[in-house]
């Protein structure tokens, strides 16, 4: 199971990585870009991007670096 699941996606021209696991429940992408816009969900990472692909690196690298602290225990 994963701890983690993102999306990335653009917001009012703006590029950022949202998580859709809260509190143990997955949400849908909508409801994550709502959550998102009312202040109750921060981008991962704390910031926002130029263009989806750099988002989208974000992420993976994202991913990457809770493999390899996964891999060390």
């Amino acid at each position: 199971m994963s701890h983690e699941k993102s999306i990335s996606v653009e917001v009012d021209g703006k590029f950022i990585n949202l998580k859709t696991v809260i509190a143990g429940k997955t949400v849908s992408s909508r409801d994550a870009v709502k959550l998102f816009k009312s202040g109750d969900l921060k981008p991962l990472g704390g910031k926002a991007f130029s263009s989806m692909g750099e988002a989208v690196t974000a992420a993976k690298e994202r991913s990457e670096g809770f493999r390899r602290g996964f891999n060390k225990r």
